[in-house]
């Protein structure tokens, strides 16, 4: 029982070192690998401005009516609560909290598949 018990020990002692072991030689690969960039600063800037900023108008005309239909449905619900007021932070809070991960992955394919 008590072997059983120190050899678990030992498992997930080298477990966790191989595990470490793999992190740093990723961390090594990634630093030695490194490109230069004052080479390619001017393809992540154009990167950037395809990615980021051509997407903008997607983003923010989905959110619009998003978070107009958000607003009507939680407003005939807050209604009956005599919560109005609080409208606003429901309809953001929403918007971020469920549409922050989904938009991105809608958009973005979208964007470089347009390029």
């Amino acid at each position: 029982m008590l072997l059983n018990a120190l050899a678990s020990l030992g498992h997930k002692g080298i477990k966790t070192l191989r595990t470490f072991g793999r992190a740093g030689l990723m961390l090594f690969n990634a630093l030695v690998g490194k490109p230069e960039f004052r080479k390619h600063a001017p393809l992540l800037v154009r990167q950037l401005y395809n990615v980021g900023v051509l997407s903008m108008l997607i983003i923010v005309v989905s959110g619009v009516f998003i978070g107009m239909v958000l607003g009507l449905q939680g407003y005939l619900v807050l209604t009956t609560y005599s919560a109005e007021t609080s409208l606003g932070m429901l309809v953001a809070l929403s918007l971020l909290r469920e549409l922050g991960r989904w938009l991105p992955r809608c958009c973005l394919p979208g964007v470089l598949v347009r390029r």
